[in-house]
C-alpha cells in the first residue's frame, strides 16, 4: 500500500520556518529524542501500574501473574 503524500512529510518536519522566524534550533539530536521519549512513557506507565497509597492493586499482582 503506497502512503500519502501528507504522511511522508509529516514523519519528518522541515524546520526551516521555525530557524528563520524564530531562531530554533533543535537541543538534543533526533534519535536520543525519541530514546529519551520512549525512556519516558515506559516511566510513566510503568509507575502508574504500582500499588498507590490508598492500597490499590494491578490486576496482575492480585491474580500472582509477574
Amino acid at each position: 500500500m503506497r502512503q500519502s503524500r501528507h504522511r511522508r512529510r509529516c514523519r519528518c518536519p522541515d524546520l526551516t520556518k521555525c530557524r528563520e522566524e524564530l531562531g530554533y534550533e533543535p537541543q538534543v539530536p533526533w534519535r536520543e529524542g525519541v530514546e529519551r521519549t520512549v525512556r519516558w512513557y515506559r516511566d510513566f506507565f510503568a509507575a502508574s501500574r504500582q500499588p498507590d497509597d490508598i492500597g490499590f492493586e494491578p490486576p496482575e499482582a492480585l491474580c500472582g501473574a509477574s
